[in-house]
């Protein structure tokens, strides 16, 4: 996992929205941190704001939650599969991967357990 700036799409304010990239053997996802952070205050090596004041903190308070959110994500995803990518740890991560019910496959499900007991 990686935290970078996109210096080349900069907010009418300066700063510059930082951006995370998940990749995995090989194959990466880019996605937004939905944060902003003034550039000079970048420290690229940690992939962090630089400081010691509240505005740092914070920031880098939700780094880390990305940090640990993505992680748990990916180790849930290695358990339950066997194999992960980084598309399914970004859809995860964004709550894609839930299954969505639609209430005809609901139906279609209960008819089909139901034909089961048929004869029982």
């Amino acid at each position: 996992m990686l935290f970078y700036l996109k210096k080349n799409a900069p907010k009418k304010d300066g700063t510059v929205p930082i951006m995370i990239r998940i990749t995995v053997d090989g194959a990466d996802k880019t996605r937004s941190a939905k944060l902003s952070v003034d550039p000079a205050r970048w420290d690229k090596v940690k992939m962090r704001v630089k400081g010691k004041d509240s505005y740092a903190q914070q920031i880098n308070n939700v780094l880390d939650q990305w940090m640990r959110n993505i992680g748990a994500k990916y180790d849930k995803i290695f358990h339950r599969e066997g194999y992960v990518s980084a598309e399914k740890v970004d859809n995860a991560v964004m709550g894609v991967d839930i299954a969505k019910n639609t209430l005809l496959k609901l139906f279609k499900e209960h008819n089909e357990e139901f034909e089961k007991k048929v004869g029982k």
